[in-house]
């Protein structure tokens, strides 16, 4: 039997909505697993949850999903995306690109930061 002796804590790590180039995700996704070889991302490492290539594959994200907006009584309500991020990622998707969600160790968050600044469209938590 296992005996947890330190404190549970929520995470430690964050979370960034990015916009990258139609066919970066492989690169992309090189670059995380390179990352998570950093002994500073043991703790949660990086990864991603989500992304959408099309307006169907975010609608599936936001439509009664983790970043729901559109499915309650009395109109649009942008809970958990706004609104602005909303209508961002749908222009970002309507001129080829990807929206990903990625969720990165606060160990190597200044590192994903300084190499991926540009694409960030809000850092969600």
């Amino acid at each position: 039997m296992k005996i947890k002796l330190d404190f549970v804590t929520n995470s430690s790590s964050a979370c960034y909505l990015l916009s990258i180039p139609e066919n970066s995700l492989p690169d992309l996704l090189t670059y995380i697993s390179e990352l998570n070889q950093e002994d500073e991302a043991s703790n949660e490492g990086v990864r991603t949850y989500f992304s959408a290539t099309t307006l169907n594959e975010l609608q599936e994200y936001t439509h009664d999903g983790p970043f729901d907006w559109a499915s309650k009584p009395g109109g649009l309500q942008y809970i958990n995306l706004t609104e602005d991020s909303y209508n961002t990622c749908k222009e970002i998707i309507d001129n080829r690109g990807t929206v990903i969600e990625v969720w990165v160790d606060y160990g190597v968050c200044e590192i994903f930061d300084n190499d991926w600044k540009d694409n960030i469209i809000r850092e969600c938590s």
